[in-house]
């Protein structure tokens, strides 16, 4: 739900009026300050969708279980077997080859998709996008913006399914 937190067009429209009048400059600087870092933000989300999945091919390769279990762990050779393919799976250029080449993929995408999909919306919210609110609207609680946020937050269509299921509408 924090991606839908840190669209500056969106949040526009989520803030009050009275709100919106302590911008100076607008939707226009609020947008210049959210996005400033943006694709410092984009490179960390990036990262983050190469490096989450590591565990599951590690855990597949049977960390740490294997490597742990009391016959392996008193036979060197065994112990040597199964460090063998985590040495490969973590091959320290095929990982930086994914991510340069996901993040040119990334970087091409347009402007909402970069926020929505490829920025990590949880952390981006409450380290630089509630900073920049707390600036603009002074000091509040970002669980508390937060709630605020999402109770005048139109709701966004591509989450209509979710909504019915809820029962919060009907479609």
């Amino acid at each position: 739900m924090e991606n839908y937190l840190i669209c500056p067009d969106e949040l526009w429209e989520a803030l009050p009026e009275n709100q919106q009048e302590k911008i100076p400059g607008g939707l226009s600087e609020l947008k210049n300050q959210i996005l400033n870092d943006k694709n410092h933000w984009i490179r960390h989300g990036v990262l983050w969708s190469i490096i989450n999945p590591l565990w599951d091919g590690i855990v597949e390769l049977g960390f740490k279980d294997a490597l742990l279990d009391f016959n392996n762990a008193q036979d060197d050779q065994k112990i040597k077997v199964i460090l063998k393919p985590w040495h490969h799976f973590f091959e320290p250029e095929t990982i930086l080859n994914l991510f340069q080449e996901r993040l040119r993929d990334v970087m091409a995408k347009d402007e909402t998709e970069q926020l929505k999909c490829w920025i990590h919306g949880k952390k981006f919210y409450r380290e630089h996008v509630h900073q920049t609110l707390n600036q603009f609207l002074g000091q509040e609680d970002a669980e508390e913006r937060k709630r605020k946020i999402l109770k005048n937050c139109p709701l966004p269509n591509d989450l209509d399914f979710v909504y019915q299921r809820m029962g919060l509408i009907e479609l």
